[in-house]
């Protein structure tokens, strides 16, 4: 029956068949001996691979090394040293000292009724004492509310800038505004003032000019004295920045 078989396959087939069937098997072979020929010298080390790895590892480690190296003594930075001979900057000290003290002594003779008159304000105040003012100004209406608050007079601060945008709020009826301006016509404290003055809030101004729109929107005015300014170009406010925290 084998036989058979054979004999019955092999005409269909035909000798060109088997021929090339076999030539195709041979070349199938020859390539994929070849591939793995190939595969074999590329996964082999060449020469001189291990050292070169070796090298690689070794100038890695010495960079590490001196990065973490501590600075030695001739790169460290040295210490700064005064001059030999230096300037005398206490007459210096003692005027800008003197002038302010004749501030003080100004600002002292010069309080009448209208002081009287704010403390009375301030002593039957329900709520609290709200102070504000602008720059220079405003940084000592804010150390004088830390200082109110600490010796048992409520007190905070409120910027002039920020009141009409949403802190007016925060200031009712049962508070006191202390306002503090070297001229009197700080823009920004419109919106306090004008506030105040629509809720009858009682409002105490600081300033050296009493005429100005502090002076005239003030229950009570506390005027600062004329006095000579210790900066030396007279721009930048500090005797009357002085008598202001007094």
């Amino acid at each position: 029956m084998i036989f058979s078989l054979g004999t019955s396959i092999k005409p269909f087939i035909g000798m060109s068949g088997e021929k090339e069937f076999f030539e195709e098997t041979q070349t199938y072979s020859a390539v994929r001996a070849d591939s793995e020929k190939r595969s074999d010298a590329a996964n082999r080390p060449r020469k001189g691979s291990n050292r070169r790895a070796l090298r690689r590892i070794i100038m890695t480690v010495h960079s590490l090394s001196t990065l973490q190296k501590p600075l030695v003594a001739d790169t460290a930075i040295p210490a700064p040293t005064l001059p030999e001979k230096t300037r005398d900057h206490r007459p210096v000290a003692r005027r800008v000292l003197t002038i302010e003290m004749e501030g003080l002594k100004a600002l002292a003779e010069s309080l009448d009724d209208n002081f009287n008159k704010a403390v009375e304000c301030l002593a039957s105040l329900k709520g609290h004492v709200v102070l504000t003012g602008m720059g220079k100004s405003g940084h000592i209406a804010l150390k004088i509310a830390a200082t109110m608050a600490s010796t048992g007079t409520p007190a905070f601060f409120v910027h002039p800038a920020e009141a009409s945008h949403g802190d007016l709020g925060m200031i009712t009826k049962r508070n006191a505004v202390i306002a503090l301006s070297d001229s009197g016509e700080s823009a920004e404290l419109e919106g306090i003032l004008q506030y105040a003055t629509r809720y009858n809030i009682p409002v105490i101004g600081i300033t050296r000019n009493p005429q100005s729109t502090l002076g005239q929107a003030s229950t009570v005015v506390l005027t600062l004295p004329q006095a000579e300014p210790a900066c030396p170009l007279r721009l930048a406010p500090t005797t009357v920045t002085t008598m202001m925290l007094a």
